[in-house]
């Protein structure tokens, strides 16, 4: 993987789209003392209930054995398994569900209370980005991306923000029955639709996402650079993100070892946007 800096050419691309993982990429605390929070409670029910000594959810070993990096319905069921408990999944007070809520509740609690911090160079990133005239969005596919953004402070520095996994009733201008708002299933699909709030064709936007599931569905969406970069602990970018212009699906994917690699060249020209 090379050191030399990654460039954003201002003068081919017109908005860049993060994914919100470049920008906070420390929300595993936050999950962690949420989850310790709900399952310690069950786990004294259930210990009163069949007669077994209470063991306290463990922050660190448990949360990453089981969690972290994982869907959390798929982590919560091996954390139970591995205490030997079998759970139904009906909407009870002690269920898989009724946990995996408590979890989100507490996570949300948390993050607004005590706040996140955001990648201190990806906030100067995108001070710059903004002052060169370029359009920002902030994205996610795991849901609460407007509370991860205003928890971190950071919300003054998109002008969109959007969450692949929000399930809300709208009740409309109307005032009729609610009805399911659009929910974006996937990174494809959501990274496309920021690009289209911004008034930007995503040939002529930049990407930066944390992953190579982030960097292939950018591709995917036709964005024109792609850029996967480390998080600050200077774990580098999945090989997987390493391809050259025009290879793959859409677009260029590129990988950085670090965040303080991208350097902006130039300012937003026009014409941009869409032809609606």
């Amino acid at each position: 993987m090379t050191s030399e800096p990654t460039v954003l050419r201002l003068d081919r691309i017109g908005a860049v789209v993060f994914e919100v993982d470049v920008v906070v990429p420390d929300t595993a605390r936050a999950h962690a003392a949420a989850w310790k929070r709900c399952l310690d409670a069950f786990l004294r029910r259930h210990g009163r209930m069949v007669g077994v000594a209470f063991a306290p959810f463990d922050v660190r070993e448990d949360y990453l054995r089981h969690f972290a990096g994982r869907p959390r319905i798929v982590g919560l069921r091996g954390f139970l398994a591995d205490r030997g408990i079998d759970l139904p999944d009906n909407g009870a007070e002690d269920s898989v569900s009724s946990l995996a809520d408590c979890e989100t509740r507490s996570f949300l609690i948390e993050i607004a209370r005590y706040g996140v911090p955001p990648h201190p160079v990806a906030v100067k990133l995108l001070y710059e980005l903004r002052a060169r005239g370029a359009r920002t969005a902030a994205v996610c596919t795991g849901g609460h991306c407007a509370e991860i953004v205003a928890a971190a402070q950071v919300r003054r520095l998109f002008d969109a923000v959007l969450d692949g996994a929000r399930e809300a009733a709208d009740p409309g201008s109307t005032g009729g029955p609610a009805v399911p708002a659009k929910v974006f299933r996937g990174g494809t699909e959501v990274f496309a639709a920021a690009a289209r709030q911004l008034a930007i064709p995503p040939a002529q936007a930049g990407l930066l996402v944390a992953s190579a599931d982030g960097e292939r569905a950018g591709r995917r969406a036709g964005f024109g650079t792609v850029l996967t970069v480390a998080g600050p602990n200077g774990s580098p970018a999945p090989a997987q993100s390493a391809i050259p212009a025009g290879a793959g699906d859409r677009g260029s994917a590129i990988a950085a070892a670090d965040l303080a690699q991208v350097r902006v060249f130039g300012r937003r020209r026009e014409p941009f946007g869409l032809d609606l």
